[in-house]
């Protein structure tokens, strides 16, 4: 849906329903878009390098450090992950579009690395 459609939705839809329909604009519209994760910076910083080879980064290092002793989704009670899963599901939605664009993203970039070296060693060669 377009913002204009989202933004003619009848008054008596659910903040849920809303969610929801925001949740798929944003996953169709990450198809048209470069993504980057946090848990695979280094992913993001090939695909920015490729796609925005005009951008730099003074300082790659990673700020967000304070909270090393904190639970994950992997360390976190299930019952506790279950209720936050629950709660969250268009965002987890909208991650996991997000984290399979990545995948389409190094794909593409790994093909292309190798076109790249096929072609110059048919130059040399």
């Amino acid at each position: 849906r377009t913002p204009a459609a989202v933004d003619a939705l009848p008054a008596d839809v659910t903040s849920r329903a809303a969610s929801s329909l925001d949740a798929g604009l944003a996953v169709e519209r990450l198809g048209k878009c470069v993504v980057g994760i946090q848990e695979d910076w280094a992913g993001a910083r090939r695909a920015i390098d490729h796609w925005f080879p005009w951008l730099s980064f003074d300082d790659d290092v990673r700020r967000n450090v304070g909270f090393s002793d904190a639970e994950t989704r992997q360390t976190l009670r299930p019952e506790l992950s279950a209720a936050i899963e629950k709660c969250n599901a268009c965002d987890l939605a909208v991650y996991e579009a997000a984290t399979r664009r990545v995948e389409a993203q190094k794909e593409f970039l790994d093909e292309r690395a190798a076109i790249l070296v096929a072609e110059r060693g048919a130059r040399a060669g």
